[in-house]
């Protein structure tokens, strides 16, 4: 069973830090001063998900361990 807040943490931390990091961005290419400090909140966020999303995947009892290998792979590289 899935722990609720680990749902919700994920979940928050996805949906602040894409549009964070787009702001970023967007903000860096219009040299903002802040605009550094905007983009590391939205890299926060991302090693937040990325965490959560392995230890989801690696608490998971119920798959097997070349499955557990693929999906490592395409948590860490999605585009590839």
């Amino acid at each position: 069973m899935i722990n609720a807040n680990k749902v919700m943490a994920y979940r928050l931390s996805l949906w602040i830090g894409i549009p964070t990091s787009l702001i970023g961005f967007y903000l860096h290419r219009t040299d903002f001063i802040l605009s550094d400090v905007v983009i590391a909140i939205g890299a926060i966020c991302a090693v937040i998900v990325l965490a959560l999303g392995l230890i989801h995947i690696f608490s998971n009892n119920k798959i097997k361990k070349t499955e557990k290998i693929m999906w490592v792979s395409g948590h860490i590289c999605p585009d590839l």
